[in-house]
Parts: C-alpha cells; sequence; structure tokens
C-alpha cells in the first residue's frame, strides 16, 4: 500500500503556477493569462482554474482587481501572508 498523495486538477494547476511564480517566469504585478486563456493551457474547466487561484489568493501568491485581471503579488507581500498564515494557524492548533 503506497501513501502517495494524490493532487485534485486545482491543486496541480495551483503548483503549476506557483512554480512559474517562484521561478520569476512571473514577474511581481505581472498580469497573469485570462481564466480562458488557462481553461485552453491546461484542457480543463473555468471552475477549476477559478478554485486554482482561490488558493493562490489564500497563499498571496496573487492578487485579483476586479474586471481587469489576476496578477502576481510582491514576493514581500507573499512572505507577509503566509507568515500570518502560519500564526493562524497555529493559534487555531493550540485553540483546539
Amino acid at each position: 500500500m503506497t501513501s502517495e498523495k494524490k493532487f485534485t486538477v486545482y491543486e496541480m494547476i495551483g503548483q503549476d503556477i506557483k512554480q512559474k511564480i517562484l521561478s520569476g517566469e512571473y514577474k511581481p504585478n505581472e498580469k497573469l493569462p485570462s481564466v480562458l486563456e488557462l481553461c485552453k493551457i491546461y484542457k480543463t474547466s473555468d471552475a477549476t482554474v477559478r478554485k486554482s487561484f482561490e488558493i493562490l489568493k489564500k497563499e498571496g501568491y496573487v492578487y485579483s482587481q476586479k474586471r481587469i485581471g489576476i496578477f502576481v503579488a510582491d514576493y514581500k507581500l507573499q512572505r507577509y501572508v503566509y507568515c500570518f498564515h502560519e500564526l493562524e494557524n497555529l493559534k487555531n492548533h493550540i485553540d483546539n
């Protein structure tokens, strides 16, 4: 029996976009391809791509501007968001 973690399609897309951000392929404040373009690239639905973006937003890798698009967040902002989430997770763990 293997203990390999199975990833959902939206997690794999999110990881791919995150890797492109971390590698510098996508620069801070650069507009990412549209949801429609990413649907074509990843051959999936818009709901799946949007779920990937939701996770990347929560992790601080991207931000959105209504009716304009999704952009790569500044690395310093990403780091602060990550630290905040880690503190929040620690607090939740202690409270439970």
